[in-house]
């Protein structure tokens, strides 16, 4: 009887521990699982494709911009180059029109009037005298003119002489107080490279005197060696209102700064770097650096 009831007990006790174990045993669908994870990793992958190609886009747009601007930048120096060229040829024509015209126009007159009417005339000798005050005046308008164009100084001695000169010039009108310094003692430059530097300085000279309200300036010329060839570095401050590459780039932008802009294309035609700065507004700073540059004693 104990046998018995002892076996029937074993009996309900493994089916019962079967039952709870069907119970707490819990099927994973595995095929469903992986339908949703494989779909996730498609949606990510389309989002974040998505967000590249916009981001792509919105990179391209803002190269095309800057392209489009430098373009524009570009063109408009081509136009102030060639505006430029214009208004030197005009101021030409009208330095001959104006000074050498008037000059030898008055001097026919004279030549005429002694010839019709010598008794106006104490003497040969005046006759002479005027004549030859006329010519020499011509000679001297003409000589200015030449300089203005190319001074002759420069094609025979290099940069500095008339740099030195147009410091000279600059000081003895008191418009401004500049001086000069230069390690290119002896040293001459490129033809072309010279005097594109000359019209540099002197243009940058001649903004400072017209806008920044400057008293003193100076100007630094200082060669470095990179590798085997050599690198200029120019270096113009003063003590008026500067400018910095923002203002710069805002004025060339409203077509303004004839001179400015003259500037940006000398310096792009040596293949030289320019920038403006204005330390705690104090004062302004001209740096170029040109390189590649070839000298020879």
């Amino acid at each position: 009887m104990d046998v018995q009831h002892a076996t029937s007990h074993f009996d309900r006790l493994q089916t019962y521990s079967h039952f709870c174990l069907v119970e707490t045993t819990i099927e994973i669908p595995i095929i469903p699982f992986l339908t949703i994870s494989l779909a996730l990793a498609v949606a990510f992958v389309i989002g974040f494709v998505r967000l590249f190609e916009t981001y792509k886009k919105r990179i391209n747009l803002e190269v095309d911009k800057k392209h489009n601007i430098e373009k524009d930048f570009e063109r408009r120096l081509i136009e102030a180059s060639l505006e430029s060229e214009e208004i030197n040829r005009s101021q030409f024509a009208l330095d001959i029109h104006d000074d050498i015209g008037a000059l030898l126009t008055i001097l026919k007159m004279k030549v005429t009037q002694a010839h019709a009417h010598p008794e106006e005339f104490r003497n040969q000798e005046e006759i002479y005298e005027q004549t030859q005050f006329l010519i020499d005046q011509t000679i001297e308008k003409i000589r200015q003119i030449a300089h203005r164009i190319s001074p002759p100084s420069l094609q025979h001695f290099g940069i500095i002489p008339p740099l030195e000169e147009l410091v000279q010039a600059i000081n003895e009108s008191q418009q401004l107080h500049v001086q000069l310094t230069h390690q290119l003692e002896g040293l001459r430059l490129d033809g072309f490279v010279e005097i594109n530097v000359f019209r540099i300085i002197q243009e940058c000279l001649n903004n400072i005197i017209k806008h920044a309200n400057a008293r003193k300036a100076s100007i630094g010329l200082f060669l470095e060696r990179v590798n085997d060839s050599s690198k200029m570095n120019i270096e113009i401050l003063h003590d008026g209102q500067g400018l910095t590459d923002k203002e710069v780039e805002q004025i060339l932008h409203q077509s303004k700064g004839h001179g400015l802009k003259g500037i940006y294309t000398r310096v792009q035609s040596i293949k030289g770097k320019i920038s403006f700065t204005s330390p705690q507004n104090r004062g302004g700073e001209i740096h170029i650096s040109i390189t590649s540059i070839d000298s020879k004693p």
